[in-house]
C-alpha cells in the first residue's frame, strides 16, 4: 500500500518466521522497492502443519529456507511492481471461535478489501484470531490448514488475491464444523470464515484518508529458562542475546477508521484486547506473528493462575512480556 507512506506486507504459511530469514527477505524487496526495511513486514499464519524453521521442533533443511525465501521476496516483489490505484473499504463481522483458557473469544474478523478504478476487487485481506490447528498432531503432511481453504474461498469469489493474518492468537482456538476426516474439517471452517468475510463485504465502508506508518524497536526481558538453554544449546535459529531480545514493532493507520499493530508473536486475548482499544479506532486489527515469533504474550495479572494448565506460559519470553509490549505500542502509537 502506498498513500500518504508505504508498506508491504508478506505472509506465509509457516509456524514462524526467524530473524535471518525475515531479513533476508525484507532486504530483497527494500533493494527493488526502494522501501525502507522496517517498511518491509513479515507474518508467519502459524500453521502447525509446516516445516519447522524455528528449530524447537527438529528443524527443516536448509534448502526449504532458501528456497521460502527466494518465493517469498520473488511474489512480493511482482505485487510491487504491478500495483495499481485502488479505493480501499472495510468491514467488521463475527466469527466463531474459543478461547482455550476459559475466557469469552474474541470473535471479531476485520476484513479490508481493494477495489480498482472499474469497481472490481484487486485484493483482500482478513484479520482473525484462531490457531491453524485443526489438522491433527499427528498430520505429517504439508497443510496450510484452514487458512488455505478461507483464503482459496475468498479469492474464488471476487477473482482477486487474498491475504490472512492471524490476529491475537495466543489462547484463541477453531471451531470447526463436523466431518469425516480433520482435513475436511478444515476446509469447512476456512470456506465458512471465507463466507462470512464475503457477506461482510457487502456492508463495507470506504477508508478515508491516507496511510500513516510509524516502526520502532523495544527490548523484551527473557527470563525463560528453556528458550534460554535451548539458545545455549544453539537449537535456535535465532539466536538470543544473555536476558534481552530486540524486537520490531509496527502501527498502521488508514485514515480515522482503520489501525493495525503488529507483534512478534502470540498475543493472549485479555492483552490483545487492551492493543485494539488503544487503537482508538473502529476496526482495530492485531498482526500477530509478524516480525518474529516470540512465544506468548501473557498479562501479567493472568500470569501463572492455572488456566490452560500455564501452557502459554512455559513459553513465553517473560512475566514482563506483555507489559513490555503495551508500554511500547503506547508509546508508539502516541508519537507524531
Amino acid at each position: 500500500i502506498e498513500s500518504g507512506q508505504a508498506f508491504c506486507m508478506v505472509v506465509i504459511d509457516s509456524l514462524g518466521i526467524p530473524m535471518p530469514l525475515r531479513n533476508a527477505i525484507k532486504l530483497h524487496i527494500a533493494k527493488v522497492s526502494r522501501l525502507p526495511t522496517a517498511h518491509v513486514m513479515v507474518a508467519a499464519t502459524h500453521t502447525h502443519a509446516a516445516p519447522d524453521l524455528l528449530g524447537l521442533w527438529g528443524g527443516s533443511p536448509a534448502s526449504y529456507a532458501n528456497l521460502l525465501v527466494t518465493r517469498a521476496a520473488e511474489a512480493s516483489l511482482q505485487a510491487w511492481q504491478n500495483r495499481e490505484p485502488v479505493r480501499l473499504s472495510y468491514t467488521l463481522a463475527k466469527a466463531p471461535s474459543r478461547n482455550r483458557r476459559g475466557w469469552t473469544a474474541d470473535d471479531e474478523m476485520v476484513v479490508l478489501q481493494a477495489l480498482g478504478e472499474d469497481g472490481s476487487p484487486v485484493a483482500t485481506l482478513m484479520n482473525f484470531a484462531a490457531h491453524p490447528v485443526v489438522t491433527p498432531m499427528s498430520n505429517l503432511q504439508l497443510s496450510s490448514d484452514y487458512v488455505g481453504a478461507l483464503r482459496d474461498h475468498v479469492t474464488a469469489a471476487t477473482g482477486a488475491p487474498a491475504l490472512f493474518v492471524n490476529g491475537a492468537l495466543g489462547d484463541a482456538s477453531p471451531v470447526a464444523p463436523p466431518g469425516d476426516t480433520r482435513f475436511e474439517q478444515a476446509r469447512l471452517y476456512g470456506q465458512q470464515l471465507g463466507a462470512i468475510a464475503l457477506d461482510a463485504l457487502t456492508r463495507s465502508e470506504p477508508v478515508a484518508g491516507k496511510l500513516r506508518v510509524r516502526t520502532t524497536t523495544t527490548a523484551l526481558t527473557l527470563d525463560n529458562r528453556v528458550l534460554r538453554f535451548a539458545n545455549w544449546l544453539g537449537l535456535l535459529n535465532e539466536p538470543m542475546p544473555e536476558r534481552r531480545v530486540v524486537v520490531p514493532l509496527a502501527h498502521l493507520a488508514l485514515g480515522d477508521a482503520v489501525a493495525a499493530v503488529t507483534l512478534p508473536g502470540e498475543a493472549l486475548k485479555g492483552f490483545g484486547t487492551n492493543l485494539k482499544a488503544q487503537l482508538g479506532v473502529s476496526a482495530p486489527m492485531i498482526l500477530g506473528l509478524t516480525g518474529g515469533a516470540y512465544g506468548y504474550f501473557v498479562p501479567e495479572q493472568e500470569w501463572e493462575v492455572g488456566r490452560n494448565d500455564n501452557y502459554e506460559e512455559s513459553l513465553a519470553l517473560s512475566r514482563v512480556t506483555a507489559k513490555e509490549l503495551l508500554e511500547a505500542v503506547t508509546t508508539l502509537i502516541q508519537s507524531r
